[in-house]
């Protein structure tokens, strides 16, 4: 049973206790009225009323609860036919768009070969393929972690050489903006967990803080030990930052902010509703702090103890 199922019984079962509780209550407080003879007729009638009242409530607040649980039952089996028909449409895609890609890829090679608006077009299909590839792949990881479906691959790995990874691989992005990316690391253990999940993390944070950074700022990537049992990832940049009200729903699918990137790179607003799932899935939190000037500092805790099971 899923993690909403088992909650949205738990739900259900804490109703039912609490109508019975209040079904004993409106049962003691009538025995006490038809024990109440000697009672003034004016007050017996309105303990009458207020009984009778208080069984209506008890009962339309039962039909409502009744209501409500048939509708989020209704809205959990739509939304599993959503998910189930997205990720089979997204990956009857992703294999003929793969063939696309690969062939592009080949003709590529003996572009010289070719007229030159010839390569110019393959370099377009091939361009635009792997950006489609790139969404596709998104849409089915949103999908698998909304169907509750995400597989992780865990195995012992060193934060430190993937973060050195990235930073290095973002480094010609950032040198062909002029931002300085920088790297500060401290000695910290393994940790257990899918490193290709988690590489799609920090890569998306890394790529996000170079896109919307102005030239001659800094970003700062920094690997530290966090209280006792975390390990924690933070990457600070000196963007514009993000305005209060948009920062409730950085990590919503689909959702951006009004900040456009500096060298008008695209985005798909998923990057960070995946990064949040992924965190997630490991036991882990991500976190925002930004003002507007004062630039955005995301950061990523990892628990150090047991390691994920899914």
């Amino acid at each position: 049973m899923s993690a909403p199922e088992s909650q949205k019984e738990n739900h259900a079962e804490s109703a039912e206790d609490i109508f019975a509780r209040e079904q004993a209550v409106l049962t003691d407080a009538r025995a006490i009225l038809d024990r109440a003879d000697a009672a003034p007729d004016e007050l017996r009638g309105g303990m009458q009323a207020v009984t009778r009242s208080y069984d209506r409530l008890l009962r339309m607040t039962r039909r409502l609860t009744e209501m409500s649980d048939n509708s989020h039952r209704e809205l959990m089996e739509i939304t599993e036919f959503k998910n189930h028909l997205l990720g089979m449409a997204a990956h009857d895609i992703r294999t003929p768009l793969g063939v696309m890609i690969g062939f592009s890829q080949i003709m590529l090679e003996d572009a010289d070969e070719l007229p030159d608006e010839y390569g110019v077009y393959l370099n377009k299909i091939h361009g635009q393929g792997e950006k489609l590839l790139e969404l596709l792949n998104d849409i089915l990881a949103l999908s698998e972690s909304e169907a509750g479906s995400m597989q992780l691959n865990v195995a012992s790995f060193s934060v430190a050489a993937l973060l050195g990874e990235l930073v290095e691989l973002g480094q010609v992005s950032a040198q062909k903006k002029q931002i300085a990316l920088e790297q500060s690391f401290a000695a910290v253990p393994q940790i257990s967990g899918d490193r290709a999940r988690l590489e799609q993390v920090f890569s998306n944070l890394i790529s996000n803080a170079i896109k919307y950074s102005p030239a001659e700022t800094r970003v700062d990537v920094q690997l530290a030990l966090h209280e006792t049992d975390w390990l924690r990832v933070s990457v600070r940049d000196q963007g514009p930052g993000i305005i209060a009200e948009e920062q409730q729903f950085v990590f919503r699918p689909f959702r951006k902010t009004s900040n456009k990137p500096t060298g008008g790179e695209k985005s798909t607003g998923l990057g960070l509703a995946i990064a949040e799932r992924i965190v997630i899935a490991h036991g882990g939190r991500i976190q925002l702090e930004s003002a507007p000037g004062a630039g955005c500092h995301f950061y990523v805790d990892l628990p150090l103890g047991e390691s994920p099971t899914r």
